[in-house]
């Protein structure tokens, strides 16, 4: 009979998510040239829009054919930036990137946290039901997902999402 881990990670999915994770651990420096070309564009644009920015990452493609995200973006300033003679500083750099502002505008940044799954007494035919979650939530959410990532951790959980939020250029500290 399979132990309760195996239930939970049929086939070793989290340890392949988490070493893939790892293995895509971004690195700009391969990237200079394409980022410090955005970089400039970003920095010199008056307006900056969902549609500006997406045309300036369509001029400077990665790797010839994807795009950067923006947190590969924020890295590359982070990385880059110290060099450039920029008349924005890291923060108003980062917050003409932020995909939604009002995230965390209000001062508080939302978090979710989910305890270990444990058996539930109801039998509801609609509360989807895998052993490798909590009852009622599903395995391919991201909240679910940085959950199971972190062996339901609440302080890991909680570390990890501030980190993306770091990442993505939004505060993670209490703003007054």
């Amino acid at each position: 009979m399979p132990d309760l881990d195996q239930r939970r990670d049929p086939g070793g999915r989290r340890e392949r998510r988490r070493a893939a994770r790892r293995a895509h651990a971004f690195d700009p420096e391969p990237y200079a040239r394409e980022l410090e070309a955005i970089i400039d564009e970003i920095t010199t644009s008056p307006e900056l829009d969902s549609k500006r920015l997406d045309r300036i990452l369509k001029r400077h493609p990665k790797n010839g054919t994807g795009l950067f995200s923006r947190a590969e973006l924020i890295a590359g300033f982070r990385h880059f930036g110290p060099r450039r003679a920029s008349p924005l500083d890291a923060s108003a750099w980062v917050a003409r990137l932020r995909l939604r502002p009002v995230r965390t505008l209000s001062g508080v940044t939302p978090v979710t946290v989910l305890t270990k799954p444990y058996p539930c007494p109801g039998q509801c035919i609609f509360c989807p039901s895998d052993v490798r979650m909590p009852k009622s939530y599903l395995a391919d959410e991201p909240g679910a997902q940085r959950a199971d990532d972190n062996d339901f951790d609440p302080y890991r959980q909680t570390w990890s999402r501030l980190e993306t939020y770091c990442n993505i250029g939004h505060r993670s500290t209490r703003s007054s």
